[in-house]
Parts: C-alpha cells; structure tokens; sequence
C-alpha cells in the first residue's frame, strides 16, 4: 500500500466488511496469504486478530 494511504483505517474496514459479508454466508473461516519477508503486513494482520497457520503454500511457475 501506497505509505500516503496508510493509517487511516481503510484495511482494517474492508477486512471488517470481509469478515461481516462472510459471516452473514455461514462461513466460519477466513484465511490470507502474506509474504513472509512483510513485516509491516504481517503486524497489521496480526493487530487485527490473525493468528499464523501450519500450512504450507506451494507454487509452479510454468514456462510460456
């Protein structure tokens, strides 16, 4: 995210309206792939209730 969009509360409220949207479908689980190596995304996500999983991503990139 651009720094001059940052803190004003724009991530946290679109997460929110995930989570209500979600709940209101029956869902009971959400889940976000993040970068290992962002740290400051990883403390928003963290701030805001996520919690860090077991499971692994995996990847193939396939020629052209």
């Amino acid at each position: 995210m651009e720094p001059a969009w940052r803190g004003q509360g724009i991530g946290r409220r679109l997460l929110a309206a995930l989570a209500d949207w979600a709940r209101g479908q029956g869902i009971t689980r959400l889940q976000l792939l993040a970068d290992r190596d962002n740290q400051p995304g990883l403390g928003f996500y963290r701030r805001l209730g996520w919690q860090g999983t077991a499971l692994v991503c995996l990847r193939q990139r396939l020629a052209d």
